[in-house]
Parts: C-alpha cells; structure tokens; sequence
C-alpha cells in the first residue's frame, strides 16, 4: 500500500507519529483488548532531508519506544479513539517494542518501523473491586479447625490511586464473602505472608492465612482485636498423700496461655494481659466446673521485640467437700511407777524396788485444713456425765461428761459416739457414809442418771451404775489452734481454709469404787446430753 497522509495520529507519552511529523501511519493499524492484557501495534514511515536528519529522527524514534508505562491515546481528527493511560490507571505499566524488519520503504533518507505496545488492564469491569484474580484454600486441622488461605492480585482502578489502596479497602469485605460461603463464623487473620505490588504499585499480590476460633479470646469474645492466634492449655493434677477418709485436698491446675498481640492495636502487654487474665482464670472454673478456685501463681512472659504474651498461671481448685487434708497421730507413754532406791549392799547395782503410781498417757494429735472459717465445737454424739453425788457431784459428776471407753483396750476417743460416759459415779475415797454416790454416765447423747438420795446432801435422780473396776482414760488436757489462711494472689477469686491443730492428752486409770443410788421424786440431780 503506498503511502498517503491520514487523518490517524498516534501518541505515546510525548511522541507523536502523525502527518505533520513526517511520521505517516502506514497500512492498518492492529489492537487487541482482554480481561488483563491490552494491546496495539502499528507501521509508520518516518522520513528526513538530510544524512544527519535522518539519523536524529531514527534515534527519536527508537528512544520514545524503549521509555515503558507511558500514556497512549489514538485519535482521528479531534475524536479519541482509544486512550491507554498509566496516569488515569486505564493502562497499566506499557511496554513498547519497536522493530525495523526492513521493507521496501527503507531508504537512505526513510524507514519503516514496526511498533507494538502491550498495557496491563484495571479490573475494573466487574464487580470485583479491583481484584483480578484469587484462590481459596481450606485445610483441617485434626480436631477439624479449619485454616483458610486466600491468595489474589489486587489492581489500581481508575477510582483509586495504587493497587494497595484498593487491596487494604477491599480485602475484608472480600474475605468475610469467603469465610460466610464456608459457613464459618469465628475467625481471625492469622497471618498475612506476601503482599508484594510492583514498582509502579499498579498490581498487588498478596496471600492471607485465617484461622477458624472455637475457643473464647476473651470472655464473651470469639475474636478480639488485639489477640492472634491464641492458645490455652489446662492441666489438673490431683495429690494424694496420705489423708483421713473424707478428705478431698484441693486439685492443683496449671494453665499455659500463649498468643500473640496485634501492634497496631497495641504494644501496653502488660495492662493487656491483665484484662486476658480473669478470662483464663473463668476458663479454668467453667472446663473443670469448679465453684472455689483461686490464683497462686502467676507468671506472665512478655516479648516485647515480637509483641507476645506467654503465661504460666497455677491455681487451687475445691474438689468436693469441707475437709481439705486430715492427719491423725496417736502417741501413747507408759511410766510403770516403780520406785527404785540404792541398797549397799556391796554391789553397785544393788536397790530396793518399790510399785508406785503407775501413769500411761496417751497424747491424739489432729491436723486438718478445712474450707471456710470455723469455730470449733463440742461434739454432740457424746453422752453426758450422770447426776452428781451429793457433795461433791459437782466435781466428779458432768466434769467428765463427753470421755469414753472403748470396747478392750481403753482408748481415749472425743469423736466416737455412742459409748458409755464417765459421768457421776463417785469414787470410793470420797463416799461418806450419809453421802450416796452420783449415777452412771449416759450413753450416746442421752442423759446421765442421777445421783442417789441421802439424809442431808441434795437428792438425785435416777442412778445409772457408776463404772466401777473398769480402765477408763481420763482427760488431762486439750488444746485447739486454729489458723485461718486466704489462699491465692489479691487480684483474683481467693479461698478462705482453716488449718486446725487439736492436741489431747488423756490418762489411763482404774475405778475403785462408785455407787448405784435410788430413784428420788425430785430428779434434780439428772445428766443432761450436749
């Protein structure tokens, strides 16, 4: 086709191949356009009066189709038939290729170049919001917790100035479309490993990682801002060394919590874990259904250089029951009374042996923790001692109310019931001839009887047998320590025990001698249960 002046002129950038540049179009000109790519490609013939001419317009042109990402507008007359711009984001990052592939119009004062122009396309024409392309990737963990990887290209629009600006607009609303097809409810952005655009930031790659949360941040939360990718770990060990029947020691927990803090959230970890904290510890209450537990050690690990919370935290917890730990000892002295006095008789070792008083003791030693602040009290199955005699009952009738004998060997026991008390059986040394002695000891929580009539002295009641001839332990003393302690650190749920120490000494003794009595109308004198 021969070459004829056209009305067709071709810009790039800030180079025109027109008539009135000497730079006529020749032949037809070549465009494709598609989802991604654009291109056109076109002949000119470019010509000049002089060598030197020629070789300035030669270099012109090679130069203006090496410079990439320039704006391309192609008019007729003063209509614009298409229009390619890197600066309106309709065409993206150009890349010019001029070629010379020698024709007939190539002389020594004209050439013929061949020129094609390939642009990038805006994903502006469907309603993906600038995202060109993506894929979605699911993985299960064992437990089923599923793991969401989202991968894509972001472009600049020609509402937006960058690719990244139209990506950081636009990704969660695209990812929350993504998370809601897979019927997942909770989740959070795990992790955001690539987001690489190019130079002229015009396309953006990027890969985002979500994880699927079955498991409260915080209390009432499934996904709080600050937190990612949390974890908390629940141990409970139960001791057991060695306690009464009826004893429930409190279950040691171990609780590891780990996650990482989002920067742009905060960077306070500290005051952030405190508000963590008290969800760990309502964690802990509701997985192992305990009511009483408390915070005994607390140990928070920050990383400050990674924005991370690692802690260990130890907590007690009530299993079951008021009696947290029970210990008994019994100890039991015997001292056999001899009385050992020198003797010469030539030998050194040599004594007189005399029998003595006799004493054995035996001394019950109670330890126990217990939930909650007590008082201690008498115990209400013991019975009561019997009436008193008529002059002394008042000594040696309820004095010994609650001591006990039990069945062989006589063993002081204050928390068995239901065995015979002491009560007011008067002992030989101390009956008079006007003076009756006091009845026997109830049994289990029932009254005493009463002491005998006589003459003078005030009557009794009904006499129960006094336990005479009988090995009965005798109590010399008591004592009960009580220790109140608040277990657990003051900023959490904290249990009140008591630490109990009740020491008893009794003596082992023999009855000589105790009365029956008579029934009087008066009953005066009877025992009384606790």
């Amino acid at each position: 086709m021969g070459l004829v002046t056209r009305e067709l002129s071709i810009t790039y950038g800030s180079f025109t191949v027109s008539a009135a540049n000497n730079r006529l179009i020749n032949g037809y000109t070549y465009s494709e356009d598609s989802y991604e790519r654009a291109s056109i490609e076109f002949e000119f013939v470019t010509t000049a009066a002089t060598e030197a001419a020629f070789a300035t317009e030669c270099a012109a042109c090679e130069a203006a189709f090496r410079i990439p990402r320039g704006d391309l507008i192609v008019t007729l007359g003063s209509n614009t038939l298409l229009s390619l711009k890197q600066s309106d984001n309709t065409g993206l990052d150009a890349e010019p290729y001029i070629l010379k592939s020698g024709q007939v119009g190539d002389t020594g004062r004209s050439r013929v170049y061949r020129v094609r122009i390939v642009f990038g396309r805006p994903a502006d024409n469907v309603s993906t919001s600038g995202r060109r392309s993506s894929t979605v990737s699911v993985a299960y963990s064992p437990s089923r917790k599923r793991r969401v990887t989202i991968s894509g290209t972001y472009t600049a629009i020609p509402t937006s100035g960058t690719a990244r600006a139209q990506y950081a607009a636009q990704i969660a609303t695209y990812a929350a479309s993504v998370m809601s097809g897979l019927s997942i409810t909770n989740y959070e952005l795990a992790e955001e490993p690539v987001t690489e655009e190019n130079s002229t930031n015009k396309t953006l790659t990027f890969t985002r990682v979500y994880d699927e949360i079955v498991f409260q941040q915080v209390s009432g939360t499934y996904d709080d801002s600050a937190i990612v990718r949390h974890s908390l770990k629940i141990t409970r060990s139960k001791d057991a060394p060695g306690d009464a029947p009826g004893a429930d020691r409190l279950a040691t927990i171990t609780a590891v919590w780990d996650c990482w803090i989002d920067k742009d959230v905060t960077t306070a970890l500290d005051s952030k874990y405190s508000s963590i904290r008290s969800h760990i510890v309502n964690q802990v209450r509701n997985a192992l259904s305990m009511s009483s537990i408390c915070l005994v050690h607390d140990a928070p690990d920050f990383d400050f250089a990674e924005n991370r919370i690692s802690a260990t935290l130890t907590l007690l917890g009530v299993v079951k029951g008021n009696i947290l730990e029970y210990e008994t000892t019994n100890a039991k002295s015997n001292d056999n009374g001899y009385a050992i006095h020198p003797a010469w008789t030539g030998d050194p070792l040599s004594a007189y042996v005399y029998q003595g008083f006799a004493r054995v003791l035996q001394t019950i030693t109670i330890r126990k923790r217990v939930l909650g602040s007590v008082t201690s009290a008498p115990n209400a199955n013991v019975g009561a001692g019997g009436g008193g005699m008529g002059l002394f009952g008042q000594f040696f009738g309820g004095q010994f109310a609650g001591w006990v004998e039990a069945t062989g060997e006589p063993i002081f026991n204050p928390n068995s019931p239901g065995v015979t008390g002491i009560g007011g059986g008067g002992f030989a040394q101390f009956v008079a001839p006007n003076v009756a002695a006091g009845g026997g000891g109830g049994d289990g929580g029932n009254a005493g009887g009463g002491g005998a009539e006589a003459p003078n002295p005030p009557v009794g009641g009904a006499a129960g047998a006094a336990p005479k001839g009988k090995s009965m332990m005798i109590p010399l003393s008591s004592e009960t320590v009580e220790s109140p302690v608040r277990l657990g650190l003051d900023y959490e749920q904290r249990i009140d025990v008591t630490d109990i120490t009740e020491v008893t000494v009794a003596q082992l003794v023999k009855v000589v001698a105790g009365g029956t009595g008579k029934t009087s109308s008066l009953d005066v004198g009877a025992g009384r249960g606790l």
